[in-house]
């Protein structure tokens, strides 16, 4: 009897701890009737990057000059990124996405001479995006994978001079998700991860490493 007894008492406190933390996450994640389902986006980028054998490259065919102020590497790159959203439930969404990312440099020596690079890089990739809510749960912190596939190019302008490769890379992303009823804004850090080696210029095993850690913002409406 006494075991039946406190068998009902654990049903009864389960089945209120059950109705209670369904109550809660109905009103966390339950999704507003007024959202969209999908949502066209763009974003800017800032990269900084090493991509030691083209820094080399780039010491080596300016050598002869002499460099009174700022650097011959690049460090940064510059990027816009459009994208397209699914959005299903508030906690969940798939996207597909294009990156162009730009890294110049520019030498500027007296007299008629300069000397111009150029890294580039065109990322089509898909993200599935997970979202945690807080506070009312408009607002949310998110995690996001993707997967991509570079076109990297380099180009030296003084040689007419180009490397170019492909590869499939990828992308770790982490920002919060401020949720203004007609627009998405969303700030983010990332770790973007694109490398390949050179297929046509001839150089042996010459690497174009695009690999960044990104910080950016992305409007989604």
């Amino acid at each position: 009897m006494k075991r039946f007894k406190a068998l009902a008492i654990l049903l009864i406190i389960s089945l209120q701890l059950s109705f209670a933390f369904e109550g809660k996450s109905v009103t966390l994640f339950q999704s507003d009737e007024n959202e969209r389902f999908v949502y066209g986006g763009i974003g800017i980028v800032i990269g900084i990057f090493s991509p030691a054998d083209i820094n080399e490259y780039m010491e080596d065919q300016t050598s002869h000059l002499l460099i009174t102020s700022g650097t011959v590497s690049m460090f940064s790159n510059y990027g816009v990124k459009p994208s397209v959203t699914v959005r299903p439930h508030r906690i969940i969404e798939i996207g597909v996405f294009g990156e162009f990312s730009w890294a110049p440099k520019f030498i500027l020596v007296s007299g008629d001479e300069s000397y111009y690079f150029s890294f580039t890089r065109v990322s089509p990739g898909i993200t599935p995006k997970i979202h945690l809510p807080f506070g009312t749960g408009r607002h949310s912190l998110f995690f996001a994978p993707a997967v991509t596939y570079n076109f990297l190019t380099f180009k030296d302008s003084q040689d007419n001079q180009d490397f170019k490769g492909n590869s499939v890379g990828g992308k770790m992303q982490v920002g919060f998700c401020l949720d203004f009823r007609k627009m998405l804004l969303e700030p983010f850090i990332a770790y973007d991860y694109a490398k390949a080696t050179d297929m046509e210029s001839g150089y042996s095993d010459f690497e174009l490493n695009y690999s960044s850690f990104q910080l950016g913002v992305e409007i989604l409406f």
